[in-house]
């Protein structure tokens, strides 16, 4: 994750990207990097139309961090610079928007804090049926004799209270023990007591974890279900694809749906394990995909317009959210063993082969004694020369 962030880093050197600090980004309870890839119509033929002219390839990229202000410093204020160690001096020169959004929201009723330096603007928005305060920094307004550091002060002591919970989330959990079988849990939770949720929710599951697709079973609230209809399929193949697997569910309010499968763990190459083999291998997050619905903690900071995220002219049609990643023993050989072999062998060749080339090189010669007096042999058993007296 930090050689990824890195590459980013050294792609793009101004504007926002002076604040990821690899140190700053590790530090954080939570990280996660996004390369998202999507099709979009480039020259659409008009409103409403839907055949487009030119298709053209989006490319985003995505830092998500979630920063624990109280882990290294006892005091609630913060500020760019104690948060990310750097200062942004200016926006990229190649960016046509560069801007920081901070949520105020709450600190008109409740916290009372000041932002310094002032925002450029003030803007309201309604982000799925909750108006939300933005305070507006523009990057294009920020040079480098007088960097940009937000500074957050509280004016009395900070009583933080209970997250709400939010309208849908997932949980992912591995089941099983043993180095032949294994299986997951999925929970997709819609907590609304009044809506029901349109979910797409999509796994995409590496070949080596083989998949028994007939022991999936689903329940709503304990009750079965059948999602046989509405489940698109595709089996993978040994080093070339993996599985994919795609529900359309619908979650009723104050529900809970409960997917479990089995499947086989298959052996592997000894070159195809990573340098830590006995860490385990990551099975990717799963992908829920869901219309747009009323929530009061949203993290996003855009607008919401019939349905659709909108800002300045980008939008996304739905909202995605990423279960857990599961991290799963597979058959691994004792890669210690091979090591003392190859050291035992190389130590015999090394003997056997010395000796014999030394032998095999050597040539012995004849030397002839002269008879020495017995006062020379004295003289050489006291460590003297003969002769010298």
């Amino acid at each position: 994750c930090v050689r990824a962030c890195t590459r980013v880093r050294v792609k793009l050197q101004a504007g926002l990207a002076k604040l990821l600090h690899a140190k700053s980004v590790m530090d954080g309870a939570y990280r996660a990097l996004g390369v998202h890839v999507r099709p979009v119509c480039n020259h659409p033929q008009g409103v409403g139309d839907t055949e487009c002219s030119s298709v053209a390839l989006e490319l985003r990229l995505t830092l998500t961090v979630v920063m624990d202000k109280l882990s290294f410093d006892t005091s609630p204020n913060w500020s760019l610079q104690k948060l990310f160690r750097s200062k942004p001096t200016g926006a990229c020169p190649l960016a046509s928007d560069s801007v920081i959004t901070v949520d105020t929201t709450d600190n008109v009723t409740r916290y009372h804090a000041t932002l310094s330096p002032a925002p450029d603007a003030v803007e309201n928005i309604d982000v799925y049926g909750h108006s939300r305060r933005l305070a507006v920094y523009d990057l294009r307004k920020v040079n480098a004799s007088k960097p940009l550091n937000l500074i957050w002060r509280y004016p009395k002591t900070v009583l933080y209270a209970s997250v709400p919970k939010p309208v849908f989330f997932v949980e992912r959990l591995a089941t099983g023990y043993g180095d032949q079988d294994g299986g997951m849990l999925v929970r997709l939770h819609n907590t609304d007591p009044q809506s029901c949720l349109s979910v797409l929710y999509m796994e995409t599951v590496l070949w080596y974890f083989r998949i028994l697709l007939h022991t999936m079973q689903a329940s709503v609230n304990g009750k079965p279900v059948d999602l046989w209809a509405n489940l698109t399929y595709q089996a993978a193949k040994d080093r070339q694809r993996p599985h994919v697997l795609e529900y359309a569910l619908e979650l009723p309010p104050s529900s809970v749906l409960e997917i479990r499968m089995e499947f086989d763990k298959a052996f592997q190459m000894w070159n195809e394990f990573p340098p830590d083999a006995h860490h385990g291998f990551y099975m990717s997050s799963g992908v829920a995909c869901i219309q747009s619905f009323s929530t009061p903690n949203a993290s996003a900071l855009y607008p919401v317009q019939n349905g659709y995220l909108v800002y300045r002219g980008r939008e996304s049609r739905v909202l995605t959210v990423h279960s857990p990643p599961l991290l799963i023993m597979l058959p691994t050989p004792d890669f210690s063993m091979p090591y003392n072999v190859i050291c035992l062998s190389c130590t015999i060749v090394a003997i056997a082969f010395g000796s014999l080339h030394n032998l095999s090189i050597k040539r012995f010669t004849l030397k002839k004694l002269e008879a020495a007096s017995v006062k020379d042999r004295m003289l050489k058993l006291l460590g003297m020369a003969p002769g010298k007296s």
